[in-house]
């Protein structure tokens, strides 16, 4: 129905979230909140909420089907509003953002044993707590955004740029070299053919895979949304096709023409091409996220 738009972003982690690559940082996400006011009576009647945290608070343990913690967001604001508000949930930058559930909070224990980080035992009780914590914040922030600052949309700008990301390791050399190179190899020449055998039968979409002189390239796509409203602000979204690490993240923000506080990321959408992390950290680390990829050099595109 018609209604007024305005937005608003707050860094926000009380304990929450950390960085599992690299514990120790003091990780402060964005909680990106665009919210909707019926035209007719000012009401609010919608949220679409963007936060940075793998939705993983449950573990390897569980075999139910969940939302994780989104779901108890939504569940939250409709249970605090009485279902009058409509809420939406896109995760932002979260590639290598943990919840915090079993892992404790002494980062630097975390940094010594990052197996605390990645191996986390967390149940439904974490979902919860988590879920209702960001809930309740971006409540709090979508009915802090002054009357002024809601405006009706004028126009709406969509950039697109499609790109290759041809499919070949990075040339280096390190102590990880042998390790990441091991992987390489069974990943694009056993389990990737597999996958092509079988992308007919898996349950999330296979991204397009575009072969051009006897060389694989992924072939995706990326958005930058732009609104423009009458009173003059803008907001810009990008959409990015795998799960960003938060430095890359950062980056993209902050070269947005939109600016830093008028500019959000959603993950993971129209397609997904595996964790987009920082070429230096594949080199000097490796790890468990280069496996997860099409491309080392996916996140460098």
């Amino acid at each position: 129905e018609p209604c007024t738009i305005a937005w608003k972003k707050e860094s926000f982690n009380p304990d929450i979230v950390l960085n599992r690559r690299w514990p120790t940082r003091n990780v402060l996400p964005d909680l990106g909140i665009i919210a909707f006011k019926k035209l007719e009576d000012s009401k609010l009647i919608g949220i679409i909420i963007n936060y940075s945290c793998h939705p993983t608070t449950l573990s390897h343990k569980n075999n139910k089907l969940s939302a994780d913690f989104p779901g108890r967001v939504i569940s939250k604001i409709d249970d605090l509003t009485s279902g009058s508000i409509k809420v939406i949930y896109f995760n932002g930058p979260a590639g290598d953002l943990n919840p915090i559930t079993t892992s404790g909070t002494n980062r630097e224990e975390i940094d010594r044993d990052k197996t605390l980080s990645y191996d986390q035992l967390g149940t439904y009780k974490h979902t919860k707590k988590i879920g209702y914590t960001i809930a309740e914040e971006a409540l709090k922030v979508a009915k802090s955004i002054p009357k002024e600052d809601y405006s009706t949309l004028t126009e709406i700008d969509i950039y697109t740029k499609r790109f290759l990301i041809p499919q070949k390791d990075a040339k280096y050399y390190s102590k990880v070299w042998f390790s990441n190179k091991v992987k390489w190899v069974l990943k694009k020449y056993f389990l990737f053919k597999i996958a092509k055998f079988d992308y007919k039968f898996v349950n999330f979409p296979f991204f397009t895979v575009e072969r051009k002189h006897l060389k694989n390239y992924g072939r995706t796509v990326v958005h930058f949304i732009k609104f423009t409203a009458v009173n003059g602000n803008t907001l810009g979204i990008i959409t990015i096709p795998g799960e960003l690490f938060e430095d890359i993240g950062k980056t993209l923000i902050s070269h947005a023409p939109t600016m830093v506080e008028n500019t959000l990321i959603f993950q993971n959408t129209q397609d997904w091409i595996g964790y987009l992390f920082p070429l230096e950290m594949y080199i000097k680390e490796g790890g468990y996220e280069p496996f997860m990829c099409f491309s080392p050099l996916c996140g460098v595109y």
